[in-house]
C-alpha cells in the first residue's frame, strides 16, 4: 500500500535528526477511483428537484402572501396538485408581463407613466387599458 518517503528532516545530521517529514501515499488514504456516469446524473437529479422545490416553496408563499392576502403560518405552501397549478398560472403570468413590459417600454429606462399592479396582484395593467 505505497512505501514511505522522506522529504526532510531536522536536523540535517542522520544520527541527530529528530524532526521528519513523510509523504505516504496510498489508496486506503487518498483514494483515486473515479465516479461514475450514473452516480453524476443521480445527484444532477437530487439537487434539481431540490432546487424545484425551493422555488415552489417561495413561489407559493408570495403567492398565497400578496394573492390570496393570507397572513401567518395560512401564507405558508400547501403540497397539494390545484395549489400547485395555480402557483405555476401565477408564474406564467407575471412572467408574461414582465416581457409585455419590456418589449413596450420602447427602449427607454423610465416608462411615460406609472405601471402599477392592480389591487389583486394576480393580473397585471398594461398600456392598452
Amino acid at each position: 500500500a505505497g512505501n514511505p518517503v522522506v522529504i526532510s528532516q531536522w536536523p540535517e545530521d542522520d544520527d541527530q535528526a529528530c524532526q521528519y517529514t513523510l509523504e505516504w501515499r496510498t489508496h486506503f488514504a487518498c483514494p483515486t477511483g473515479e465516479r461514475g456516469l450514473m452516480s453524476g446524473i443521480i445527484v444532477f437529479i437530487v439537487i434539481t428537484v431540490m432546487i424545484f422545490f425551493m422555488l415552489f416553496i417561495i413561489a407559493s408563499t408570495l403567492y398565497n402572501r400578496s394573492v390570496l392576502r393570507k397572513r401567518g403560518f395560512d401564507q405558508l405552501a400547501q403540497l397539494s396538485k390545484d395549489h400547485l397549478l395555480e402557483v405555476m398560472e401565477f408564474c406564467t403570468d407575471l412572467f408574461r408581463s414582465i416581457l409585455d413590459n419590456i418589449r413596450s417600454s420602447s427602449h427607454t429606462w423610465a416608462g411615460s407613466g406609472s405601471r402599477d399592479l392592480n389591487s389583486t396582484f394576480h393580473h397585471w395593467s398594461s398600456w392598452d387599458e
